[in-house]
């Protein structure tokens, strides 16, 4: 058989094992609106657009409510060391979904002297409104809590103004999170808007963007806080929105996050293993350059950490996570030095538990194994590889999800050596440094195939074509099998046969 018939075979069957996740949800608008499945325009009668805009003016008006009662609160008491050291503490918990836990709100009572109007509600929203950077866009600051509630309101009013109709509901339905875009929103989206609405909007770009990004985080978090009802999730697991009228999705297996698995123009929530590094983390280039990690393509040599413990450059051959807006707890690694490392809770990376301890001594743990007094390696100012010690350990919300899978399986991140590799479906079965070496080994025939097909083809087959969403998406805890990343190897392979057989006749 051809190679050309082989890879049509093996990624047709990559295709195919791909979850329902993949195939449109029906469901009335509020519903498509949770789910991002973008239902036919014709669906939408006008009476449909008013309880779609009801909806989004009750969500945001909740969020609001909350974003208020943490400013008031931290206007009477953000400046108390008790308060301070309790708000700290929450995040000393690497890799949980919720900042934050009933005992909270008790405790902060007790620390103030009397009852407080937030509940655990409130302050989650707050919290991670501002780990997720709520209203950020492209060469913008994150925003404060204050200009979050300025740009609620702003959006409230809005919607109290403009009259319901089809053709802006339909325009608010599509603003979901695709997989590689920048923001829930476009420069075009704005002025279509208003085209709709037949007026000029009293909002701005980075209004619109915040209250898009708040009502997706409210439409998450409501179903974990459901007042007397038992929640659907449990403390430690995280709700992921279903489709189409179908109950809620608890992401409880280490590492998973609630993440949009997208087919074209369709969406749907599943629970996904993480792998990766947030958008704003840092790497380095053989050019000397310090980029972000969501700028590095494939075919970019990258500083790695070579196997007897020198620094070298390297390149990426594959991006297994490349997701610009979904948003999750992180563990972040504070370093005596200064240096922060942020990465998913069962990333891999080099560690010692003796300051003075050799590279030959090292041992690959995962992120959220790792605990304060830990060695961990890092790149100095002249080049070499040294040593730094882990002085605090915290889970942060970040946005974004970047994996790029280096030649020799390392990579060196915001100064700090680490893995390429993270748990997969060995996790719990044999060591992370086992695993490791596994993962690098199984992928092999995709290395192989990248020094035939190249940069170009490697990025048009598995983010162009969209084969490594599918595949993350196909292996996601719960029912996938490793199989669909087996037929990504093997039908990168075949189509670098064949590539390598039309150049031979070509010579």
């Amino acid at each position: 058989m051809r190679f050309a018939q082989i890879g049509v075979i093996v990624l047709t069957l990559l295709l195919a094992s791909a979850p329902s996740a993949l195939r449109a949800a029906d469901g009335d608008p509020v519903d498509a609106l949770l789910s991002g499945v973008a239902p036919a325009a014709d669906r939408y009668t006008m009476a449909q657009a008013r309880e779609a805009f009801g909806e989004y003016a009750r969500r945001l008006g909740i969020v609001q409510d909350s974003v208020e009662r943490c400013l008031d609160f931290s206007r009477r008491y953000g400046a108390d060391a008790k308060v301070r050291a309790l708000l700290r503490k929450q995040r000393e918990r690497p890799g949980v979904p919720l900042f934050t836990t009933p005992e909270l709100v008790d405790n902060l009572a007790k620390a103030v002297g009397k009852p407080i109007a937030l509940t655990q509600f409130d302050l989650e929203h707050c919290a991670q409104l501002r780990d997720r950077r709520a209203g950020q866009i492209p060469g913008t600051d994150p925003a404060s809590l204050a200009e979050i509630d300025a740009s609620l309101g702003r959006c409230l009013a809005v919607l109290k103004t403009v009259s319901p109709n089809p053709s802006a509901t339909q325009i608010l339905q599509d603003l979901r999170r695709y997989p590689r875009d920048g923001t829930f929103t476009a420069p075009e989206t704005l002025p279509a808007l208003q085209n709709a609405a037949h007026r000029s909007l009293a909002i701005n770009a980075r209004d619109l963007e915040t209250c898009v990004d708040a009502y997706h985080l409210q439409a998450a978090l409501k179903p974990v806080f459901v007042g007397d009802n038992p929640p659907p999730c449990g403390p430690n697991e995280d709700y992921c929105a279903a489709t189409g009228g179908l109950n809620p999705i608890c992401c409880s297996e280490p590492g998973e996050v609630c993440e949009q698995v997208c087919a074209g123009p369709t969406c749907e929530a599943a629970c996904v293993a993480q792998w990766c590094f947030p958008a704003d983390a840092t790497v380095r280039t053989e050019s000397g350059e310090t980029v972000r990690i969501a700028d590095v393509a494939i075919g970019d040599r990258v500083q790695v950490a070579r196997p007897d413990g020198s620094l070298d450059y390297e390149t990426v051959y594959l991006n297994t996570h490349r997701d610009a807006l979904s948003t999750a707890p992180f563990v972040e690694l504070a370093l005596r030095s200064g240096r922060r490392l942020t990465l998913s809770p069962r990333h891999f990376l080099p560690v010692a538990t003796d300051v003075t301890a050799r590279w030959e001594g090292r041992e690959v743990r995962g992120a959220d194994e790792v605990r304060p007094g830990d060695t961990v390696w890092v790149a100095d100012a002249g080049g070499a590889m040294g040593t730094d010690e882990v002085v605090a350990v915290a889970t942060r919300l970040a946005v974004g999800a970047y994996n790029p899978l280096t030649m020799g399986g390392t990579i060196v991140v915001d100064g700090v050596v680490a893995s390429a590799h993270s748990d997969w479906f060995l996790d719990g079965v044999v060591p992370a440094a086992s695993q490791a070496a596994i993962y690098q080994a199984i992928l092999a025939p995709v290395r192989a195939a990248y020094t035939v097909i190249g940069p170009e083809w490697m990025t048009t087959v598995t983010e162009e074509w969209g084969v490594v969403d599918l595949a993350r998406g196909a292996t996601a805890p719960g029912g996938g099998s490793i199989l669909p990343w087996v037929a990504v190897g093997l039908g990168i392979a075949c189509i670098g046969g064949l590539v390598l057989r039309r150049r031979r006749r070509a010579a």
